[in-house]
């Protein structure tokens, strides 16, 4: 039986027509046409060359094309992939999602409001962005960009359905579930709070435990219109359900 590798060896012809989103690498190296060709990539990545993605990157495209295409594909991951992507989904949920978010008690005429958890100091994956930190200088920087006014008033800080803000395109752009009312630091500066005041439309879907859970948007390196580059930035956020973690 041949080599796993060798099923890389595809024509010109065949590579010209593959969609560039089949591809994990760049150039339209990587390609993947058929389940066999995942755990192939797998074992090529330290033959990508210093001019395609870093190991991390190719790693996590590989696994996003391989779940666009289904489970024979996802079968092909390696064993050690799947059992660590699993763990460090696990820490993604722990980091991005806060705590269930609790209501303020209504009162008639005013927005129900809550303290919500948006980060914390760690080490962290995503399969769209790889491995990355967030530390409590980046925290820092979020809150002094807020109390700063970035976004400058009356403009505000977002707290939108399902990250429509992000997407165009989507039913959700342009509606706001609540508002970032203020910015907090907590446990030693090793988490970053945000103040929400919830419309009640929201109010009403985590009443009903629609919505539990918030996942926050940021830049690690926002450049302001006016001010240029000024660092980690908190963007918006987005009620979601558990089950979209």
């Amino acid at each position: 039986m041949p080599d796993v590798l060798e099923l890389r060896d595809i024509s010109t012809k065949t590579r010209d027509d593959v969609k560039a989103s089949d591809c994990a690498g760049k150039n339209k190296s990587f390609p993947i046409l058929k389940p066999e060709d995942i755990a192939a990539a797998a074992k090529a990545i330290g033959r990508a060359g210093a001019d395609n993605y870093s190991a991390d990157k190719l790693k996590a495209n590989i696994i996003k094309i391989a779940k666009r295409k289904g489970a024979t594909f996802v079968a092909k991951l390696p064993k050690a992939w799947t059992t660590k992507e699993a763990s460090r989904a696990r820490l993604l949920e722990d980091v991005f999602a806060s705590r269930i978010v609790s209501l303020s008690a209504a009162v008639e005429g005013q927005l129900r409001t809550s303290w919500i958890q948006l980060f914390k100091t760690g080490k962290f994956w995503d399969p769209r962005y790889g491995t990355f930190s967030i530390t409590s200088q980046d925290l820092s920087t979020m809150l002094d960009n807020f109390k700063e006014g970035v976004p400058k008033p009356p403009t505000r800080i977002p707290i939108d359905y399902n990250h429509g803000t992000a997407h165009a395109d989507s039913s959700d752009a342009g509606k706001a579930a609540g508002w970032i009312a203020d910015l907090a630091l907590r446990a030693s500066g090793e988490e970053l709070w945000g103040l929400v005041e919830w419309t009640d439309a929201a109010a009403e879907m985590i009443d009903a435990k629609e919505y539990q859970f918030v996942s926050p948007q940021f830049a690690f390196d926002y450049r302001h219109s006016t001010e240029g580059e000024i660092g980690a930035t908190l963007l918006a956020a987005a009620p979601i359900s558990p089950s979209v973690l």
